[in-house]
C-alpha cells in the first residue's frame, strides 16, 4: 500500500468514525428542562403578605440527610430578605427526572427551606476567602473534565464537589408524575402551587410537594433611592429616582397614595450609576391597576415560555451545571401566583412604594444558583427577582434614602439634604456595597442618564430581601 492509499484509507476510517458518532449522538439529543426562578426582596416598611407566611413543617436548621443516590453532577457523561421561595417542575410523559440544586446568598444567611437539605454551609463559610479559593480550583477541574472527546472516570467525576458558595445543596431531588404522601398544606400558597396539575411532584427521601423552598436574611441594599430634586416646589414635586448598583433595573413603577389622590411612575429601565426625575404631578393615572398590576404583570409574562433551543444539545455532562439565566419572563400562571400574593403590597397601601425588576447578572451574582441533571437533559434557566420598598417621599427637611432594618442587622439613618460636589458623588457611589468584590465591574465611562435628571446620589439602604420561586419545566 503507498504512503498516499494509507493517508486515503485513514481518512476514510476517521470520516466513518466521526459519521458513527454523530449518528449515534444524534439518537440522544437531550429535552430541555426549563428553570423559572422568581422572588420579592423587601425594603424599607415593606412587609411580608399575611398570606405568604410558611407552613410549619418547613426546616430552619440542619437535621441529617436522608438516603439518596450519588449526586446528580455524579452522574455519567455523554460523550431584603428572600422569602417564600418555591420551585416546581412540568413535564410530560411518565420518566422520572433526577435534579440537582444548589443556591448561595452572598449577603446572608440561608433561614429556612423544604425539603431536607443534603449540605447545609453558613455564610461565614460559603462567602469567605477559602470558599472563593475552593470555587476556583472548581472551575478549573470542570474545565479540564470537560475537553473534548474526554470522558472523566467516576473516580474523577466524584472528585468534583458541590459549589463551595452554596449554603443550600440538594444533591439528587426526584421528579415523579407519581403521586406522593403529603404533609396539611396549612398555606394558601402551598395549596394553589399544589393545584398547578401539569407540575411534577418534587421528592427528597420521604418528603415530597409540586415545590422546593429557601429563603434567607441578608444585608442587601436596595439598587434605587428617591431624592428630592432641584426643582421641588409646592404643587410641583419633582423627585429623583436614583439606580446606586452595578446593575440595571428594569421595570419600575413607583405609586404614591394620598387623601388628593394617586400618582403612578412608569420607568422601563434605569441604567447602572445613572437616576431618572420626574414630577409627580403629572402622572396620575385614569386608572391604577392598569398602570399597576395589569402594567406589571403584562412585562413579565411570556406568552411562549417553553421554547428550547433549535439546534440538537449533545454531549451533556452532568457535572456542568446550568448557573446563568437566559431571560426573566414566566408564564401567566406563575405570575398571576406571584402578584396574588404581593399586590397589594406593591400597589395597593396608602403612601409610597417602588417596585423594580432585578437584572438577571445581579440575581446571578448576589444569590448563585447551580442547576445539574443527567444527560439526556439540559436545563434553560429564568431568573424573575423583584424587590419593593415602602416609605415617605422626601420632605422639606430630609432626603430619604431607601431605608430598611430587617433580622439583627442595624438601619443606617438618612442623612439630611447638602450639597454636593462630583467629587463627592463619586464617593457616595463607591460607598455601595460590592456584592462580590472579586467580580466588581469598572465604572462605564459616560454612563446614560435619563432625561430629567437633576440632583445628588444619598446614601442608599439597608434591606432583607425575598425570593419566591425557582420552576422547572421539561417536555418531550
Amino acid at each position: 500500500m503507498t504512503h498516499f492509499q494509507k493517508q486515503l484509507h485513514l481518512l476514510s476510517v476517521v470520516a466513518l468514525a466521526l459519521l458513527a458518532s454523530r449518528a449515534h449522538a444524534e439518537s440522544w439529543c437531550a429535552e430541555p428542562v426549563w428553570a423559572h426562578e422568581w422572588g420579592v426582596q423587601r425594603f424599607g416598611d415593606a412587609v411580608r403578605p399575611a398570606n405568604a407566611s410558611e407552613p410549619s413543617y418547613f426546616h430552619r436548621r440542619m437535621e441529617g440527610t436522608f438516603a439518596h443516590p450519588s449526586p446528580v453532577r455524579d452522574m455519567e457523561v455523554d460523550g431584603g430578605e428572600r422569602e417564600l421561595p418555591v420551585l416546581q417542575f412540568f413535564a410530560n410523559g411518565r420518566q422520572e427526572i433526577p435534579v440537582g440544586v444548589e443556591v448561595g446568598f452572598r449577603e446572608g444567611e440561608a433561614t429556612s427551606w423544604y425539603p431536607r437539605v443534603d449540605e447545609r454551609r453558613s455564610a461565614a463559610d460559603a462567602n469567605g476567602d477559602r470558599a472563593a479559593r475552593a470555587r476556583q480550583q472548581l472551575v478549573a477541574l470542570r474545565e479540564r473534565l470537560a475537553r473534548d472527546f474526554y470522558r472523566p472516570t467516576a473516580a474523577e467525576r466524584q472528585g468534583l464537589s458541590a459549589d463551595p458558595h452554596a449554603q443550600l445543596v440538594w444533591n439528587a431531588l426526584n421528579l415523579t408524575p407519581n403521586n406522593v404522601s403529603l404533609r396539611p398544606a396549612e398555606r394558601d400558597w402551598v395549596r394553589a402551587l399544589r393545584d398547578v396539575s401539569a407540575a411534577r411532584w418534587v421528592s427528597s427521601g420521604p418528603e415530597a410537594d409540586r415545590f422546593v423552598y429557601y429563603e434567607a436574611r441578608t444585608q442587601e441594599r436596595s439598587a434605587l433611592r428617591i431624592t428630592r430634586g432641584e426643582e421641588w416646589r409646592e404643587g410641583h414635586r419633582h423627585i429623583i429616582v436614583e439606580n446606586t448598583s452595578r446593575f440595571d433595573v428594569h421595570d419600575i413603577v413607583l405609586v404614591h397614595r394620598e387623601e388628593s389622590g394617586t400618582f403612578v411612575i412608569q420607568v422601563p429601565r434605569i441604567p447602572r450609576r445613572s437616576h431618572a426625575g420626574f414630577v409627580l404631578e403629572e402622572h396620575r393615572p385614569e386608572d391604577v391597576a392598569a398602570a399597576t398590576h395589569a402594567h406589571l404583570r403584562s412585562a413579565l409574562i411570556d406568552s411562549n415560555p417553553l421554547v428550547g433551543r433549535s439546534e440538537c444539545v449533545m454531549m451533556r455532562r452532568p457535572f456542568e451545571p446550568v448557573e446563568e439565566a437566559t431571560g426573566y419572563r414566566l408564564s401567566a400562571a406563575e405570575i398571576d401566583i406571584l402578584l396574588g400574593l404581593w399586590s397589594e403590597e406593591f400597589f395597593g397601601r396608602e403612601g409610597t412604594s417602588l417596585v423594580y425588576r432585578e437584572d438577571e447578572a445581579s440575581l446571578h451574582s448576589k444569590m448563585p444558583l447551580s442547576i445539574y441533571t443527567d444527560m439526556y437533559h439540559y436545563i434553560v434557566l429564568k431568573r424573575l427577582g423583584l424587590a419593593v420598598w415602602r416609605g415617605a417621599l422626601p420632605g422639606d427637611d430630609a432626603v430619604h434614602g431607601l431605608e430598611s432594618e430587617r433580622g439583627e442587622e442595624p438601619s443606617q439613618s438618612a442623612p439630611t439634604p447638602s450639597a454636593s460636589s462630583d467629587s463627592e458623588r463619586q464617593e457616595d457611589t463607591e460607598d455601595q456595597p460590592a456584592t462580590d468584590s472579586s467580580s466588581e465591574e469598572e465604572e462605564p465611562h459616560g454612563a446614560q442618564e435619563e432625561p430629567g435628571c437633576s440632583t445628588s446620589p444619598k446614601p442608599a439602604n439597608i434591606g432583607s430581601f425575598l425570593l419566591l420561586a425557582l420552576v422547572l419545566r421539561r417536555r418531550n
